[in-house]
């Protein structure tokens, strides 16, 4: 650990770990002379090295080098180092997010990354949201159960797109650090979830989803207006959250609540690794 400490020192850190810690990953970080670099499935745990085969995908969440190495030579030796260990390890794709601030960003093109997508940041100041329409088929919403997180990991699964899939592992990781986690139910099934963190300024809700066969019935505009009037009902002045720009629906409906566009800097990456 005190070689990854040094590195995390130094002037040319990206960071992406959310609600891990480096020390937990350390076994899956990957070594070059100059630099370290961390790439991690999104569906287990750190236990866990090798690809899952439904999803073998793997995301860039940490990346340092060593202050006076050269940054574009070091991110495409380290990059194609990675990129050998995870194909051993059964990954078939590699990608990140990054900010135009991020060190390596300009480098990703040389290391063989494509844009694939951005990041939409979206916030509701705060009016008071619309009032909530009936949901068909009686939806119920409540409070996430520690017995919910299989079927809220395979609402999450069925609704985004396999790069952007969380495993049971993230969501049990996530809901520690949530300030509201809540679920729509039918007939007993979990059709649908939400998760929001709390800052000191501001909610931001890091997961919405609806499964595809519950979609269309009002299940997402519910559980957005819920969590903005528990935001209103707490004085909390802003709710944000990110969306695909791509994802011209659930722009739609954002909008429609009244959020607004405050930031579309953030870009996303893959790198096809065999």
């Amino acid at each position: 650990m005190k070689a990854l400490h040094k590195l995390a020192a130094q002037r040319r850190v990206y960071d992406r770990l959310d609600f891990w810690g480096l020390e937990e990953w350390q076994a899956h970080v990957v070594w070059t002379p100059h630099s370290a670099v961390l790439a991690i499935s999104n569906v287990h745990g750190p236990e866990q090295l090798e690809a899952d085969p439904h999803v073998p995908i793997a995301w860039l969440r940490w990346f340092s080098i060593m202050d006076g190495a050269s940054a574009s030579a070091t991110a495409r030796a380290t990059t194609a180092h990675l990129a050998e260990t995870l194909a051993e390890r059964g990954f078939r794709e590699l990608w990140c997010i990054t900010r135009r601030t991020d060190w390596f960003h300009d480098l990703l093109p040389e290391c063989q990354f494509t844009l694939v997508d951005r990041l939409i940041t979206l916030q509701h100041s705060g009016q008071s949201p619309p009032h909530a329409t009936a949901l068909t088929q009686h939806a119920l919403l409540r409070e996430m159960r520690d017995d919910d997180f299989t079927q809220v990991a395979a609402v999450d699964c069925a609704a985004f797109m396999s790069s952007l899939h969380y495993g049971e592992a993230w969501l049990r990781r996530m809901h520690r650090w949530s300030d509201s986690f809540v679920v729509a139910e039918i007939e007993g099934v979990v059709v649908g979830y939400q998760l929001t963190m709390r800052y000191p300024l501001h909610r931001h809700m890091v997961r919405l989803a609806v499964h595809p066969h519950a979609q269309g019935r009002g299940i997402g505009r519910a559980l957005l207006l819920r969590e903005l009037t528990g935001a209103r009902e707490q004085r909390i002045s802003a709710l944000s959250l990110n969306v695909v720009s791509s994802n011209t629906r659930a722009m739609q409906l954002y909008r429609q609540l009244g959020f607004q566009v405050v930031d579309t800097a953030t870009f996303i990456w893959r790198k096809e690794i065999s």
